[in-house]
């Protein structure tokens, strides 16, 4: 997903710059930069596994926040 996004936002930017419109295309570049690094597994903290997320929920009264990386749901 992170990289279609990269790639329409080019292809947009390019479409763009053949038109003449160098400021258009480059702002949609950067919105399309931006949803791309928002969908980016990336954006996603480390995850723990189940025993450790136990242990720190334990520990200090943590909840314990089921997520996979890439979700778009859990982002």
């Amino acid at each position: 997903m992170t990289i279609l996004m990269a790639a329409c936002g080019v292809l947009v930017a390019v479409s763009q710059l053949a038109d003449g419109l160098p400021v258009v295309g480059g702002a949609e570049l950067l919105i399309f930069l931006a949803l791309a690094l928002l969908l980016s597994p990336r954006a996603f903290p480390r995850s723990l596994d189940a025993a450790e997320a136990q242990r720190a929920s334990a520990a200090d009264g943590r909840a314990i926040v089921h997520w996979r990386p890439g979700c778009r749901y859990c982002l």
